[in-house]
């Protein structure tokens, strides 16, 4: 018996009866999901319709394709800036003019 029917029988709330070249719980592993590099930096492929995907992306990542990395040079910089930048004692004016340290 496979888990489909295994299901029917417990009364599950609800059970996916796939299209022939689709699987998963929620039939979203079709054929377009097929090729392993559809979605890069390990995003999740998965079907919407006939003949539509979208990727599910991993933090850190954006994109149609989860191609874009949002944490880029300038978003890495400012946070390294943000923590160290801070414990650094710099020289400071006050009102008369005279620096402090």
């Amino acid at each position: 018996m496979d888990k489909k029917e295994d299901d029917k029988k417990e009364g599950k709330s609800y059970y996916c009866d796939c299209y022939a070249g689709f699987s998963g719980p929620d039939c979203g592993d079709g054929p377009l999901c097929k090729d392993a590099n559809v979605c890069e930096n390990g995003g999740t492929c998965k079907h919407i319709g006939d003949n539509a995907i979208i990727c599910i992306c991993p933090a850190g990542y954006k994109g149609k394709r989860c191609e874009i990395n949002e944490f880029d040079e300038v978003t890495v910089l400012n946070h390294v800036a943000r923590l160290f930048l801070p414990a650094l004692h710099l020289p400071s004016a006050t009102p008369a003019g005279l620096l402090t340290c």
